[in-house]
C-alpha cells in the first residue's frame, strides 16, 4: 500500500501575513492617537526595513511587514494631517458659532438624557454623523470636505435620512473621540433642508417603518427592540432597554446591522470551508443566507401585521 506524504500530513496554517497585519493595526493606532507625525515616522522606518531587507536578501515576511507598515502609514498620515490642518480644527477649539452644509451620512440616532426626580429618561436630541460640504466662520467661507457630528434636538432632525443635504448653525466643539472627525456641532433649532432623499433611502426608510409598524402588537420594551436588532433602527426602542444594553454591553447588536449580517456570512463562510467546501460553494451558501435573512424578516413582517 503506497502512502501519499502530502495527504498524510497535518494542516498547517500559514500564517506569515500575521505580522504584517498586527503592524498594520499598530500603525492605524498610532496616527489616530499620536498623530500624523508618528504615522509617518513609522512609515519612514518600515520602507527602510523592507527596503534593507529586499537588499539583503531577507524573508519575504520581513519585507511584508515592512511594506504594510509603509503603505499604511502613507494613508494614515495623509488623512490625520487634512484632520489636524483642517480650518474647522482651530474655530472648534474655540467654540465658535458656524454655519454648516452637509450631507447627513447615517441615520439621526436618539440620546436618551436623564429625567428629573427619578423619571425615565426622555429622548431630546439625536447624534448624526455628516460629511462637510461648505462652512461659514466667522465670516470666512470655505468649501471643504470632513466628518463632522451634528448633535441636534430631536424635533425636526428625527425623520431625516442618509445623504440629504442639510444647512444648520451652532456652536463648534472638539470631538472626544480619536478618529478622523473634524468637529462637533451643536445645531440650534431645526434644519434647513436643501434636497430630498434618494429613492434607495426612501424604499429603506419604507421597509423600516413597515417592520416598525408590525412590531406594534408587541409590548412597548420588544417592539422597540425588535427593529433594532434587525435593522439597526433604534427609534422606538424603550430608553430604559437601551441604558440596559449599553450596561451590559451589548450595544454593538444594536448599533449597525451589518456588522450582524457580516456575523452571520462570516460563521457560514467559515463552517462552509471547515467541511471541505469550495469558495464558489461557501460564497454561494452565504448568499443564500441573506436570502434566507431577507425572507425570515418578511415573513416576520406579514406575521405580525394587525388585521
Amino acid at each position: 500500500m503506497i502512502v501519499d506524504p502530502l495527504a498524510a500530513a497535518p494542516a498547517r496554517h500559514d500564517l506569515r501575513l500575521v505580522p504584517a497585519a498586527l503592524v498594520g493595526w499598530i500603525v492605524v493606532l498610532s496616527g489616530l492617537y499620536l498623530g500624523s507625525l508618528v504615522a509617518a515616522a513609522l512609515g519612514a522606518a518600515g520602507l527602510l526595513i523592507a527596503a534593507a531587507s529586499a537588499l539583503r536578501g531577507r524573508s519575504a515576511a520581513v519585507v511584508a511587514v515592512g511594506g504594510v507598515a509603509a503603505a499604511v502609514a502613507l494613508v494614515v498620515a495623509a488623512q490625520t494631517w487634512q484632520v489636524e490642518h483642517h480650518p474647522l480644527r482651530a474655530a472648534a477649539q474655540r467654540g465658535s458659532t458656524a454655519t454648516l452644509v452637509v450631507h447627513l451620512r447615517d441615520d439621526p440616532r436618539a440620546v436618551a438624557s436623564s429625567g428629573y426626580g427619578g423619571r425615565q429618561p426622555q429622548v431630546q436630541q439625536v447624534v448624526i454623523p455628516a460629511e462637510l460640504e461648505a462652512a461659514v466662520v466667522a465670516g470666512q467661507q470655505w468649501r471643504t470636505g470632513g466628518r463632522v457630528i451634528l448633535l441636534a434636538p430631536a424635533h425636526g432632525w428625527i425623520g431625516l435620512l442618509p445623504g440629504q443635504r442639510v444647512r444648520t448653525t451652532g456652536l463648534l466643539a472638539a470631538p472626544n473621540r480619536s478618529d478622523l472627525t473634524v468637529a462637533v456641532l451643536r445645531v440650534r433649532g431645526e434644519p434647513d433642508v436643501l434636497s430630498a432623499p434618494s429613492a434607495v433611502q426612501r424604499v429603506a426608510e419604507r421597509l423600516r417603518s413597515g417592520l416598525r409598524f408590525a412590531a406594534r402588537v408587541l409590548d412597548p420594551e420588544p417592539a422597540g427592540l425588535l427593529p433594532a436588532l434587525v435593522v439597526g433602527d433604534t427609534s422606538a426602542m424603550v430608553p430604559t432597554v437601551e441604558a440596559e444594553f449599553r450596561a451590559a454591553g451589548l450595544t454593538h447588536l444594536i448599533a449597525v446591522s451589518g456588522t450582524n449580517v457580516a456575523i452571520v456570512c462570516g460563521v457560514v463562510l467559515g463552517l462552509a470551508r471547515l467541511a471541505g467546501l469550495g469558495p464558489r460553494t461557501a460564497v454561494l451558501l452565504a448568499g443564500l443566507t441573506l436570502v434566507g435573512l431577507w425572507c425570515c424578516a418578511a415573513r416576520r413582517r406579514a406575521c405580525c401585521a394587525p388585521p
